[in-house]
């Protein structure tokens, strides 16, 4: 009696053990991870209302909806370091780091020694493979990024996993795909086609299907582009573009709708049409490599960049980009349609975030009493070289001042060996007198430099969070300025580069397998994404990431993995 007791114990154990396994879900065949660049927090639910169902009377899945319905939805998600910008917000999603850690802090930086402008992706061993035309940098790599990505992770564990991103920037797919990518491919819009780089292609030449889209893009340069005002409006965005001024590209395609332009012009990707070829490409990409057929996990990252576009041309509350967001919502529909028939969506996960968002058209904020306004950042480069010709006399090597990027500004450190000045007393004296200067702090929050990180003499709260989550010595600038709220340094209609509400909260949205759907109030960290790949996925995260994984949104069984 005993000994069948012990048997039924063992056999009753090993059917509940055996049914717990099959209830765990299975590793995804695709990651699917889609950015929208510059999608702020608030334009999900502001512009809904014009989006596809969640699924078609026929079952066929819709776009934002179908991801805000039957996903995880966290309307919060939000950057934590000092700066929104693209590369940084690319870089942060695929390696769960913060830039102290992948030390991408900008979308490109000065070097203090030789003066070089050096953007994030730049790297002149690799050329580009493709049509070079125009194309402002003579080589692209990942190098610049410091650390792995999740892609990378996945092919450090062993698994035979297939890896591709896709995005009109060229910042934007290689920060998404990381070191390990099979291929990375971003759009020349002075060739009008898509290229890549030898760092990707060793043998110089395009995959034939790459190939196939880029020769009717060249042959249809001359057609005329034509963008009508044809999309269901919320009434949340502005009723005309009055207050935008007329200069390029509004002079060429026209400052309201119609829009006009040619296939081949370098403003083609400001239309749908920007949207509609990065679809285009992602879908050959997941015909051509296959994706999601293979024994492991593939990636497809695709990054939408003709949104950040927009909005920067006709800004953050404009009819265009709520038109164009209707247009990518047909397109992400089209997206999940053949992932649905070629993988399946029960085993693909789905994850769409943003790399950062915007501020309000400035002169719309100031004609309704926000307080708001426009940083001219030469003066205040003017400034810093005055300060220093009166501390030091005038320079014996050039200037004082190498340059500036996104209110990042730089010292040039010949001329301060040529007159035999260390750079920590340049820095606090730049500082001390910056912080002094009334002309220039009227629209600055805070500025610090090198020394006052080195040192934690940081602005306060979450300030000094975001400075050092942020700051790298040789890439941040020497001093560096936080504006006030809505005070923005660029002529341009839409800026990002805070870490403030309207610049740090996106959306992000999760659906697939072990997902468990629902509108979730919790604000969660963008450092958070890889964490939860790499669980779902059966890999470590990356190497610098800090997230956690998003357990709320997983369902029970999946938690047990």
């Amino acid at each position: 009696m005993r000994l069948v007791r012990k048997q039924g114990i063992a056999c009753l154990s090993l059917v509940w053990l055996t049914a717990a396994a099959e209830a765990q879900t299975p590793p995804p065949k695709l990651v699917v991870v889609v950015v929208i660049d510059q999608l702020r927090a608030d334009q999900l639910p502001r512009w809904s209302q014009g989006f596809l169902p969640a699924r078609s009377k026929s079952g066929t899945p819709g776009g934002f909806r179908y991801l805000m319905e039957e996903g995880a939805y966290f309307p919060l998600a939000q950057y934590q370091h000092l700066q929104g910008l693209t590369a940084v917000g690319h870089a942060t999603i695929m390696s769960g780091a913060f830039p102290y850690q992948h030390q991408i802090i900008l979308n490109e930086w000065i070097h203090p020694e030789t003066g070089q402008v050096i953007h994030a992706p730049t790297d002149e061993r690799y050329p580009i493979v493709g049509d070079a035309k125009g194309f402002p940098d003579k080589g692209i790599s990942p190098k610049n990024l410091s650390g792995s990505t999740f892609i990378d992770e996945l092919k450090n564990s062993g698994y035979q996993t297939k890896a591709v991103s896709i995005a009109l920037k060229e910042r934007s797919a290689v920060l998404l795909g990381g070191h390990r990518a099979d291929l990375a491919l971003w759009f020349n819009r002075e060739a009008a086609a898509w290229v890549s780089s030898r760092y990707y292609l060793p043998e110089g030449k395009l995959p034939d299907w790459v190939n196939a889209i880029n020769t009717p893009l060249k042959a249809q340069q001359e057609d005329m582009l034509l963008w009508e005002a044809d999309a269901k409006e919320s009434g949340t965005s502005l009723p005309d573009n009055r207050l935008l001024e007329k200069k390029a590209p509004l002079d060429e395609i026209g400052v309201n709708f119609p829009h006009k332009t040619k296939t081949g012009s370098r403003h083609a990707a400001l239309f749908p049409f920007g949207v509609q070829i990065t679809t285009d490409m992602a879908l050959a990409a997941l015909h051509s490599m296959k994706l999601g057929q293979g024994p492991h996990t593939d990636v497809l990252a695709v990054s939408y960049s003709s949104h950040d576009s927009v909005a920067h041309t006709f800004g953050t509350n404009s009819r265009e980009l709520e038109f164009l967001a209707a247009f990518e919502d047909k397109m992400l529909s089209r997206l999940l349609t053949s992932i649905d028939q070629k993988v399946g969506l029960k085993n693909t996960l789905f994850v769409l975030t943003s790399d950062h968002g915007a501020s309000p058209l400035t002169e719309y904020l100031q004609s309704v009493n926000v307080p708001a306004g426009r940083i001219d950042e030469d003066k205040i480069l003017k400034t810093c070289e005055e300060i220093m010709v009166k501390a030091f006399g005038k320079a014996r090597h050039g200037s004082w001042m190498r340059g500036y990027t996104n209110l990042n500004y730089y010292i040039n450190h010949k001329a301060l060996q040529a007159a035999g000045l260390d750079l920590v007393t340049a820095r606090k004296k730049l500082g001390q007198s910056v912080r002094g200067q009334a002309k220039i702090m009227d629209s600055i929050q805070y500025a610090f430099t090198g020394e006052d990180v080195r040192e934690r003499t940081l602005p306060p709260g979450i300030f000094a969070d975001q400075i050092l989550k942020t700051y790298v010595e040789g890439r941040s600038g020497d001093i560096i300025f936080i504006p006030k709220p809505y005070h923005v340094y660029s002529k341009v209609p839409t800026v990002h580069v805070t870490g403030y509400s309207y610049d740090r909260y996106v959306p992000l949205l999760m659906a697939g397998p072990g997902i468990k759907p629902g509108r979730y109030g919790e604000v969660v960290n963008i450092v958070d994404i890889a964490p939860t790949l790499a669980f779902l996925s059966g890999t470590l995260p990356p190497s610098g990431a800090e997230g956690r994984v998003l357990s709320e949104a997983l369902k029970d069984e999946t938690r047990r993995r």
